[in-house]
């Protein structure tokens, strides 16, 4: 009698944020550790900490938690989550292209990502945790969907020009100088 209403119980919790790798809950010192365990707030963390902007487009910080922050970018791409997809897109396009941790820019990798975060529903734009109220994380999904959207509309001008602007087409040379101006994003990366 007692076991159909146990099963609803363990599935409400789940579907509320029940599973042990989405808590947001950890110790900042102990931050790289849960990023390990595949904690995903940790991995947001680390991921935002590691990297910095400034008008020529996004460095490796230096004084970040990580010293391949790349590589949390992948992993948070390997796990469906749609914020690390959309950071990707956006160092693929505008990151560092020197060093030793770097990735070579991508321009339709970066497209494919950005497409993916904005059609992520596993874990998509603005997913927090079920803590936080409702209406924060709605506006906060909502002004990430509209960085995204840019990211992806210049990600596809990139894939679609940048062969024609090799080639000299003016106008493409034109359409890739803009769409390779770093844009400000306010939720993508803080």
């Amino acid at each position: 009698m007692f076991r159909p209403a146990l099963t609803l119980l363990v599935l409400l919790l789940a579907a509320c944020g029940g599973q042990g790798a989405h808590t947001p809950k950890y110790e900042l010192s102990n931050r790289l550790t849960e990023a390990g365990k595949g904690n995903l707030f940790a991995i947001h963390a680390v991921q935002s900490r590691s990297f910095e902007m400034n008008e020529s487009g996004l460095l490796i910080n230096a004084r970040g938690d990580s010293a391949t922050p790349v590589d949390w970018l992948q992993q948070g791409v390997a796990m469906g989550d749609a914020l690390s997809q959309a950071r990707m897109a956006y160092y693929l396009l505008y990151g560092d292209t020197g060093g030793k941790t770097a990735v070579t820019r991508d321009p339709a990798r970066a497209r494919q990502l950005a497409d993916d975060a904005l059609a992520n529903k596993k874990l998509p734009l603005g997913f927090t945790s079920t803590e936080s109220v409702p209406a924060f994380r709605e506006l906060h999904a909502k002004q990430l969907r509209k960085e995204v959207e840019e990211l992806a509309r210049r990600a596809t001008t990139l894939t679609e020009q940048l062969r024609r602007a090799t080639q000299g087409d003016v106008a493409a040379m034109h359409a890739v100088s803009q769409a390779y101006l770093p844009f400000e994003v306010n939720r993508l990366w803080y």
